[in-house]
This record gives C-alpha cells, structure tokens and sequence, in this order.
C-alpha cells in the first residue's frame, strides 16, 4: 500500500492515520520531495505535516530503510516550475523504489507522441552532478536481491541527468528500469550537457530495463562524453528499447555520444545472453525501436561471447542505425553502424542500418584483446543495409554493407532453410559482403550467404578476400575465407510456356555432397561481369558432383526472365557461399561486308554493317555503333532498319535491340583513292558485353592505283593511300560539298591547262631567293616527313628568318590557334607555320585545320616546294604529253607536281606517297644543282 498526504487533511487526522501505518508492520510508503535543496535537510524526515524537510536524498535514504518498494514523488509549492537538484552525493538506491519526476511538478508532463518522435516531452527537474567528485555517478543503482523479483524494481523516470563526472546513471544487480529521461542533454532535450563518462553504465545487473515500447518510455540518452550505453560482461536479461541514443530529442539532428552509442559485453567468453536491443521476437510494432546515430564510434558494438544461454541470445532487432527517425536522412554513426568482436549467438534482424561512415554491419572475431574468441552462430536477417527504411532509395554506407573477418565462422547472412531470412544489401560504397580474413588465429570460413537482395553496390555483391572476383580453380583446391568456394556457371536461359529455364554448371571439390545452388536476376549488369544479385529466384539443393569434380543444374522459375541478367551462388555443406558467378550478360557482335572485294578509283562501293544481339538471353538497351567513312571512302547516302546514323560523328543510335534480334546500317560510298582501303565499324555504346572480340568489324576493298608518269629509279616507300578530295567525278549533288585537300592551296589556284609546251626547262627570275646552306633538317621520323619539318627546311634553306614568336595576323586555325603556347618548343613550331603561311608558301585544309605534324605526301611537298621557289608557270614545261592517262579533269596538284617531275627527272612519283627524309634531301640537291644562285 503507498500513502500520500495531502496538504488539505486536518493535521490532527494526518497524525493518526500516519501512527496507524507507521507503528507496526512496515509497509509501502510514498515520500514526497518538497524542497529542491541538495543534501540532506535538517530534519530529514518527509513527514508530510512539515513543509521543506524532505530533499531527494532524504527520501532516498528513508527508501533505502526496508525492502518493500516505496514512491518518491514531487511538491515543490512555490519554487519555480523548472528547477535543477545539485546534489553532493551519489545517489544511492539499494531498494526497490520508484522516483517520478512526472509526479508532483505542475509542468512536467511524459511524451505522448506514438513512435517515432520524442517531441512533447516536459521535464521540470534536473539532476546535476557538478558538486560530485571525480569518479563519482549522479546514481548508484544496487537491488541486489529483490524481495519479490516480479514486482519490485527500482524505477528512476522523468529527470534530466547532466554534469556527472562519471556516468548519468551506473546499475548493478538486478530489476533497474530507466525511462522517460533526458541523460547528457540539456533539458529541451536539443543542446549536449555531457556526463563525463557514459550515459548509463551496467556492470553485474540482470533484468533491467532501458526505455520501453509506451511513448513515456522513451529515453534520450545522447551528448555523453563516452558511450550512451555501456554493459559490461555479467549483464544478462537486458532490455533496450525505444530509446534515442545520440540524437536530440526531435530525432532529426545528431546529438552523438563520445563513444558508442550502445556497447554491451567485453569479448570475455560466456558471460552475457539474453539482452535485447530494440524488440524481442514475438512483439509487433515499432515502439521498442531504439535509434541510434551521429555517435563517435559504432552505433552498436555487441561483444562476448555466450555459452550457458540461461536467457536466452542475444538480440539487435527493429532498430535504425545512422538515420533520422523517419529512416530517409543519413546522421551517420562515425564508425560502422552494428559492430560484433568475438561475440557469438547473436541475433540481428529487420534493422535498417545505412548511412553509416564505416561498414553496415563489421563482424571481427580477434581484435587482439582477447585472442581466442572467434564470433561465431550470428543469424543477420531481414535487415535493410544500405537503403531507406522503405527499401526504394539508397542512403548507403561509407563501407561495405556487411564485412565479417578475422575468425567469423559459422554465421548467417539470411539462411536457405528460414524464409523471408534474405537481407536487402544495396547502394553501399563498398562491396556488398566482404568476407575477409586478415590474421589466421581462426579461420574465417562456413559462413553462409543465402536469399539475399543485393544490388547497386561499389564493388561486387559476395566478395571472398576483398580483391575483387576470385577465379574458380581445378578441383576448388585454393584455401582461404569460405574455403574460396567456387562459383556456378550459367550455360544458358530460354524462355517458353510461361516459365524461364536457367541451366548452370559447377564445378568444385568432388569429394563434398549436398551443395545448393541459388539463382538471381538483376535489372542492369554489374561492370565486372559478375557482380550482384537483386531478386532471389530459387535454389537448387543436393547437387553432387562427378568424379571430376562437375554438375549440371538445370533450374525452372515461373516467369519471363529472358531480360534479365542472372547470376548464382554456391553454398557447400558446411555453409560456405561463393561469390556471385558471371552474369549472363548481353553479347553484342558485329559484321562488316563491302559490296565488292576490289574496285577502281571513281567507283561506288556500298558497305554493310549488322549489329546482333544473338547470344542472349537478354535485351540490349542504348546499343550504338560507330562506322565513321574515311580513309579512301567518301560518304555518299546511307540507309538503316533501325535507328539513325549521323554521317559527320559516324555514330549510328540503334537504341533497343531484343534478344535474337539485328538491325543493318548500309552504306553508300565514292572511292577516292587507292591501295588496300580498310573501314572499320565498332560497337561503342550500350550495356556490358562480356565478349568484346567480336565487338569490331572491318571491311577491305582492293583499289588499283594508275600509274601517272615512268618510274622513279631513285626508289622510294610505296604509297597505299591517296587523301586526293578532288571532287571532278563526285555525283553532281556532292561536288558543292568537297574543296581541294591540298593543305596549301586555295580555291583560286585550282585552275587547269591543257595546253602543251616544250620541254625547255626556263631559270628562275633574279626575283627568285637565294639559297642559305645553313639550314638544318633532321626530322623526327626519317620514313615520313611531317608539313612542319618540310616547310622549314625549305625556309631555311632560301635563306627566310623564322620566328621567335608567334606572328600578327588574322587567320588562324582551329587545331592551333594563331597564339602564344606555353611549349616553347611548340610555339616556336606553330609560329614558324603560321609565318609560312602568311607569306603564301602554305595554305591550310578546308575543313581550317593546320596539321602542322601530319606527315606529308608528294602533291603537297611539291606545292610547298614550289611556293618557296617563288616558281610561276612560265618557267617551267608544263609536260602534259608525259602524262599516261587523263586526268578526267586537272587536279589541284598538277603544275606544282610537274614543277616537281621537271626539277628531280624522275619518272614515276605517286602523288599521295609519304616524303621521306632521302626524298627531301634529293630535293634540295636538285634544287642547288638546277638552280644555282
């Protein structure tokens, strides 16, 4: 029975009523707070009838009396609404008792608000611990034997606990309940007032509780100096929910912890089971959700492992880790958001763990305190890793979303035997798993990886050793994490009758039964060409292999998957899962064929490129191909059956091309040179193809090149290509469309003759240059001379001053523009092109480039030759009855190249072979023994 007087009872009836329970058997009583004063007051005594003679700690010390559970409640009359107790001493209960800072204090008022949200909260009293010495908590909790284990606790609800030197609240033995409080805050719950240790500290308590699943329950436990929640070894039958652990008391803001935010157990073996963060199995509802982010270290850290499980496992379950409460906003925990050492038995599911710094959730079974405890028998289920609470959005960690290493045997990610056990793994920066293992104390191996939904990852969804994709290997002999397990692969898919028939192969270890095989879709292909597995489609399982170590699995699935990218896994009997197998990933190939093996100059030729998709199983999105017309080939028209093709980048946009199906570009061109002319086309846009050799294809026509005048005795290097844009025999519709390729001439100087001379050679005119026998030519590539080296040979060589910097002028091209370069050595190029051009010995090209670096052929080293000398067409021989077929028009070329025939007396020269360093050299030897000055 709990008695409280009220100030309207007549003095006198008080007095008998308070005679009649205290003077015999001892029962329940109820003292009431009526002075805010730290320490002990004079009197001491509670005694309802004397005003300010019952501090809280006189209270506490009448509680403290006898081992029946008694109330503490408050009436302060006429002390201000909010008001703060300094007290000089630890608070030290060793009774069941409850103290309700709820009770009595007009503005004080617990949360109403159904979870998630702490937001209407009232609390009007604050414990401050400022007074006490190092090392001392404001409370000191110690009911080591309850009287009555069901029913009597020590209750401490509604209070703001700040400025401890140590922790908010320290607990042993058993029946502690902590709720409704404000631990390390101010008291709006929003601005960190630290505890200088942790918020609250378990060492030896059994069956105590932190929160609970009623909105008045909830505490906010945030802004301590170390952790929020500490438990040591020893603590069993803890419950922890519905709390905020390092967030204000809106939910939306960090208001991080020092340390951990939750940490329980020590690494020790067999010394904690049974404690419970968030909710147990058998509740329904999120009230018991606690949420923990913004804290320094992990979110929650679980360690020590549990042998006699007198209460049952370990449990994390239904908590958010690094989010608001809303689970949509990332308040990252600094660390991983769930990390297990040595710890073994534990229970973690249907938590929404993302936007964490570090991994999801870290798995470590040898930290180096205590070096022989593995983790071991941890069921991960049902969590959503990497995502919003809705599973739709990604809101991933820093890390991978589940990391297990250094002696983690015998674990769970989703189990193939528990359905709906699968876990939602996606849009972490890492990989999706990472099994890993960094020192071989223990093994960390048999860890099984089932029915998981993982996806959108960094890196690959499974993988072993954190290198990326492990090979299979003969026999699966190789050792390390999971045993290396091989992974499956898939042969083929087809689909018909409404069902998708997947069939895989493995091989592995022939000497181990009853594998099981377990097949994914993904929407999109991973890059590596292994990767993830999105959507859970089935398993297979007692798959034994053949002597040789092989199986055939053949696998049926309700649907049409034929446009998916599937993948599997493999699981031995001793649970250890492979990584992800290659994706069956679109394969993309690629023909080219011309309409005609050889050809003569002037003809048309059409070429024919077909894109398939024909290795399946899936369709293709955004497929494009590149087939750019050139080298020899003019563009002329083009046709397609699928998509559109631009002439000018040669890029044709296929779009979607269905499994088995093709689509042809044909092409229509004009040939303008001669040789071996080779065109190419390659696939350049669409999804992963994992076989890229048949992803180019190239089409040669044999193109007979005339001959133009006698042979060269001299010798020289063959010419295979002729870049002549001469655009005489073009189609009439085309001719508008070409200008003269000479890089040195403009339209005016395209002016033909077919008038006959003699073949008098005539002497330059005294206006001609004179000759500097000082120039220097050592061009870079002997067996091909470029514009720049030519143009400046022949500069020097008739005596022209280049350069130091780039000259005045208008014209300027767009390869390199008339400027400065930083490159001394370039600027001192591009300058002395530009100064050659600007005193007419070279042009540039029609489409305004300058090429100063290409190499040069004959029709233009006889133009440049030509513009140097200062030559004009009266002074040569026009030798036209040389000429052993007609020109079907006069090329651009002509008077410069028969300049050219004239000055070396050679026979055959075709105009587009490359100059070489001996050609040039002969020039000039010409040059000052026909020209002597």
């Amino acid at each position: 029975m709990k008695i409280r007087f009220p100030f309207s009872m007549p003095l006198f009836l008080a007095g008998i009523i308070f005679s009649m329970f205290f003077a015999g058997t001892a029962m329940s009583a109820t003292f009431e707070v009526d002075t805010p004063a730290g320490g002990f007051t004079v009197l001491g005594t509670c005694d309802p009838l004397v005003i300010n003679d019952c501090s809280l700690e006189d209270a506490i010390v009448l509680a403290n009396k006898d081992a029946i559970e008694d109330d503490i409640i408050f009436n302060m009359v006429g002390f201000f609404p909010f008001w703060t107790i300094n007290i000089s001493a630890p608070l030290v209960i060793t009774e069941p008792v409850t103290i309700d800072g709820y009770n009595g204090p007009w503005t004080a008022q617990p949360n109403t608000v159904p979870a998630p949200g702490l937001t209407d909260a009232v609390l009007s009293i604050t414990i401050d611990g400022s007074g006490l010495k190092a090392g001392e908590s404001c409370f000191d909790l110690n009911l080591a034997v309850p009287a009555d284990p069901a029913n009597d606790f020590i209750t401490i609800k509604g209070f703001v606990i700040n400025n401890c030197p140590d922790n908010g609240i320290s607990i042993a033995g058993e029946n502690s309940v902590i709720q409704g409080n404000y631990i390390g805050t101010d008291r709006l719950g929003l601005a960190a007032v630290p505890n200088g240790g942790h918020g609250i500290f378990m060492s030896r308590a059994s069956y105590c509780q932190i929160g609970g699943e009623n909105p008045e329950d909830r505490n906010v436990i945030s802004g301590n100096t170390l952790s929020g929640i500490r438990a040591m070894d020893g603590v069993n039958g803890v419950a922890i929910a519905g709390n905020l652990v390092g967030l204000d008391k809106t939910g939306n803001a960090a208001l991080g912890n020092g340390e951990f935010g939750i940490r329980i157990g020590d690494h020790k073996l067999g010394t904690m089971s049974g404690n419970i963060i968030g909710n147990n199995g058998s509740d329904v509802g999120n009230g018991k959700r606690n949420f923990v982010a913004g804290n320094g270290f992990d979110g929650i850290y679980v360690s020590g492992a549990i042998v006699t499980r007198v209460f049952g496992f370990v449990q994390v379950r239904n908590n958010f880790m690094g989010t608001d409460l809303s689970g949509t906003v990332a308040i990252p925990n600094t660390r991983d958001g769930l990390l297990m050492v040595a710890a073994q038995g534990v229970q973690v599911e249907e938590n929404l763990i993302s936007g964490n710094t570090g991994n999801g959730i870290s798995v470590n079974g040898d930290d180096g305190a205590f070096p022989m405890n593995p983790s071991s028998l941890l069921r991960i289920y049902s969590n959503k890793i990497g995502t919003d609470a809705a599973g739709t959005a990604p809101l991933g960690n820093g890390g991978a979303g589940v990391l297990l290493h250094n002696g983690t045997v015998n674990c769970f990610i989703g189990e193939a035997t528990i359905a709906g056990s699968g876990n939602l793994i996606a849009h972490n920066t890492g990989a999706g798993i990472v099994i890993l293992e960094e020192n071989v104390l223990f093994p960390t191996s048999d860890n099984e990886v089932s029915m998981n939904a993982i996806y959108g990852n960094g890196s690959i969804g499974i993988d072993l050793a954190s290198d990326g994709v492990t090979a299979n290997d003969l026999n699966d002999a190789d050792t390390g994490v999971n045993y290396l397990q091989n992974f499956p692969v898939i042969e083929s898919v087809s689909y018909a009758g409404g069902n998708t028939t997947i069939n895989a192969s493995l091989h592995s270890e022939p000497s181990k039964l009853n594998y099981t095989v377990e097949f994914f879709t993904n929407d999109a292909a991973d890059p590596s060409g292994y990767g993830e597995g999105q959507t859970y489609l089935g398993a297979v399982t007692g798959v034994n292999l053949d002597v040789g170590g092989n199986a055939s699995i053949p696998f049926v699935v309700a649907g049409d998957y034929s446009g998916k990218h599937i993948t599997a896994t493999a699981t031995d009997n001793t649970h250890n899962t492979s990584e992800f197998g290659p994706m069956t990933a679109v394969d993309l190939s690629i023909t080219k064929t011309a309409g005609a093996a050889t050809a003569n100059q002037r003809d048309n030729v059409t070429f024919s490129v077909t894109v398939s998709n024909t290795a399946g199983p899936v369709g293709a999105s955004g497929v494009k191909v590149t087939d750019l017309v050139g080298g020899g080939f003019t563009y002329v028209s083009n046709s397609v059956t699928a998509g559109t093709y631009n002439s000018v980048t040669g890029v044709w946009d296929v779009g979607n091309l269905a499994f088995g199906a093709s689509e042809t570009l044909t092409i229509n061109t004009y040939v303008n040179s001669c040789g071996n002319l080779a065109n190419t086309a390659s696939i350049t846009g669409g999804p992963f193809d994992s076989v890229t050799a048949d992803n180019t294809a190239t089409a040669t026509v044999t193109v007979a090149c005339p001959p133009i005048a006698g042979g060269r005795p001299e010798g020289g290097s063959t010419g295979t290509s002729w870049n002549d844009s001469s655009d005489t025999d073009l189609p009439a519709s085309d001719r508008d469309k070409n200008t003269e390729a000479d890089p040195s001439v403009d339209s005016a100087e395209s002016e033909s003759t077919d008038e006959e001379t003699d073949n008098t050679f005539v002497p330059l005119p005294e206006s001609s240059p004179k000759y500097c026998h000082n120039y220097i030519f050592s061009p870079e590539n002997a067996s091909a001379v470029n514009r720049y080296e030519l143009t400046k040979m022949m500069m020097e060589l008739t005596c022209h001053q280049l350069p130091a910097d780039m000259p005045e002028g208008e014209k300027s091209f767009t390869d390199y523009p008339r400027k400065t370069y930083d490159n001394e050595s370039l600027n001192g190029m591009v300058a002395a092109m530009y100064y050659a051009n600007d005193v007419g010995i070279i042009g540039g090209y029609p489409d305004g480039t300058l090429r100063p670096f290409e190499p040069v052929n004959f029709a233009e080293a006889s133009k440049i030759v030509y513009m140097s000398m200062n030559v004009t067409e009266e002074q040569y021989t026009s030798a036209f009855s040389r000429l052993t077929f007609n020109f079907f028009g006069t090329e651009w070329y002509v008077k410069y190249y028969i300049f050219l025939l004239d000055l070396t007396g050679w026979t055959e020269i075709n105009p587009a072979e490359t100059l070489t360093a001996t050609d040039a050299q002969k020039i000039t030897d010409y040059l000052l023994e026909k020209y002597p000055v």
